[in-house]
């Protein structure tokens, strides 16, 4: 008999995260599960070269339900991991972007877009936003989410959706790229 064990994907990027998606969905996990999940982690980093990439760009969708952005805010589950918060008056609170660069998030607030800007120092949830800031492991990259509202069955909608705050993001990112070195440097220090 095949034993089968789920895990979140989005959640992999530290031991333990692979421990905490592991026994979320089921208790008693072999070693060797572990060990494989590792293996697959290992792999996706190795294939993607993360380590040596300026910019981490992630898509994501959201189903609406935690509340979008107001997820980040005072009270909320992911209050813990931003430092700054812009709910933009005219936007859907389930379109944002969450940067790790407090240069983007003051042009994308300047831009009134929704976005989140992430403590240097992040809690442990193994997500791919902990690793890439690099919690004291390596120098930190630059984290850019792009997270978009899914289509909710309707086709073209959540793509359209990442399309628009990915044009955003870009803009924001050619504005800091144009003369903010010195901010940027700042910005991605450890302590």
């Amino acid at each position: 008999m095949t034993a089968t064990f789920k895990f979140d994907p989005a959640f992999i990027f530290s031991s333990k995260g692979i421990s905490d998606t592991l026994s979320k969905y089921q208790h008693n996990v072999p070693t060797v599960v572990v060990d494989t999940v590792t293996a697959f982690q290992t792999q996706l980093l190795q294939i993607y070269n993360v380590k040596s990439l300026p910019e981490v760009i992630v898509s994501a969708n959201n189903n609406g339900a935690q509340g979008g952005i107001l997820q980040y805010t005072a009270g909320h589950t992911l209050n813990n991991v931003a430092a700054q918060v812009n709910v933009a008056n005219n936007a859907s609170a389930t379109n944002y972007l969450v940067v790790s660069r407090t240069t983007m998030f003051t042009k994308l607030k300047e831009q009134r877009q929704n976005c989140v800007l992430l403590k240097l120092k992040q809690p442990d949830d193994g997500s791919l936003a902990f690793y890439a800031t690099g919690n004291g492991k390596f120098q930190p990259k630059s984290y850019i989410e792009i997270n978009a509202l899914e289509n909710n069955g309707r086709f073209g909608e959540s793509e359209a959706n990442q399309l628009v705050l990915f044009k955003q993001m870009a803009v924001a990112l050619k504005i800091e790229l144009d003369g903010e070195e010195q901010q940027l440097a700042e910005d991605m220090k450890l302590d």
